[in-house]
């Protein structure tokens, strides 16, 4: 008797615990009938939601961060050399298939390698393979290949539609389908007499601005920050000032930096503005939405999709990523006085969130019935 199959698996086995495993994870979370696999790396943030995952029928299947080669590189014993990367991809890639399942009908990859993982791995199987784009980081002419053998793509911003119609693709199957949140974030009232805290979340990555955010706070005493998110330790140069200059904010008593934090919340109640200097194309930015939501005004750079995000929302800001203009925008928000519930109808208005999962468990589920 043969197994029917009718279940699906996320791939995602990517190193950080950042939007593209919060976006699966928040939609698996929030499903209704759709069952399956995830898999990914011990270090993943989904290790954390065990047991709710379980709760929703999915089975998590999480590989070990113990390869040799990682180890080696972790202790600077190793230098990074291409056949050390293949051995990794191949390692990766022969724990999918020693951790396959008979049941799954439906393979969906996230992101750059996980997508490449997850289409080799449906043409092993011989099932389907569906990409999902949490960032613009596979949208490139050489690597719209993978993306044309999806039966369906699913991405987060129509800016990364547009984006990937722009680079030529063939594959006209593309959904849009917003990121989605684990719940409904407070409404936080700050008191307006105490300093006002500007926050950060997310990678600190060159990439995502926080020399802008350190920036600011290097030049305004009359300013507070918070910083929430993991250092990267790569280029060791950049890590070695942003964090110098880190711990000399902190001895100063004008920022905070908390590491990675699982709720944002803990972020969002100690600050007045949430600065989204980013000076690369973003795919969404799920911290914008949560943020909006709580009723904390934001400022964000014109890159990618933020515009998209943040466009005719009350009491945000879209500069360019430069010092000067978020300086200013500071100052424009800061002298006006904040609705935070007008913030939250305009977003809600805007971004449906209650429609997000179920869209995305509809489109699935055509292809596991």
């Amino acid at each position: 008797m043969h197994l029917k199959k009718n279940k699906v698996a996320f791939v995602d086995l990517s190193y950080q615990k950042g939007g593209t495993q919060k976006t699966f994870l928040y939609h698996i979370l929030n499903f209704k009938k759709l069952q399956g696999y995830i898999y990914a790396r011990e270090r993943s943030i989904f290790k954390y939601y065990e047991e709710e995952i379980l709760d929703r029928k999915f089975k998590l299947v999480l590989t070990s961060n113990d390869a040799p080669f990682e180890r080696a590189v972790k202790i600077g014993k190793l230098k990074i050399l291409k056949p050390s990367g293949l051995y990794l991809h191949l390692s990766l890639l022969h724990f999918l298939t020693k951790h396959f399942m008979p049941d799954i009908n439906i393979l969906v990859g996230s992101a750059l390698f996980s997508n490449v993982y997850a289409y080799i791995l449906s043409k092993l199987k011989g099932i389907g393979f569906i990409a999902h784009l949490n960032d613009v980081d596979l949208i490139s002419s050489k690597r719209l290949f993978i993306l044309e053998q999806a039966k369906m793509i699913i991405v987060i911003s129509e800016f990364q539609k547009n984006e990937l119609i722009d680079k030529g693709i063939k594959n006209r199957n593309i959904h849009v389908v917003y990121p989605p949140l684990p719940h409904m974030p407070h409404i936080l009232y700050r008191d307006p007499k105490s300093t006002p805290t500007i926050g950060f979340v997310g990678r600190l990555s060159p990439e995502k601005g926080i020399h802008i955010f350190l920036n600011l706070l290097e030049e305004r005493h009359d300013l507070r920050g918070v910083i929430a998110g993991d250092l990267k330790r790569e280029p060791l140069d950049f890590y070695s000032k942003i964090s110098a200059r880190i711990k000399t904010l902190e001895q100063s008593g004008r920022l905070e930096y908390m590491g990675f934090v699982n709720d944002i919340s803990d972020v969002l109640r100690k600050i007045n503005i949430l600065i989204y200097p980013s000076i690369v194309k973003e795919g969404f930015g799920r911290t914008i939405l949560e943020s909006l939501l709580a009723g904390i005004p934001v400022i964000g750079s014109n890159m990618g999709a933020i515009p998209e995000v943040l466009n005719g929302i009350p009491y945000t800001k879209i500069v360019s990523p430069t010092l000067y203009e978020f300086n200013n925008a500071i100052d424009t928000l800061l002298s006006q006085k904040i609705k935070p519930l007008d913030i939250r109808k305009a977003v809600l208005k805007q971004f449906p969130l209650e429609k997000s999962s179920g869209k995305l468990e509809r489109l699935l589920m055509e292809y596991t019935t």
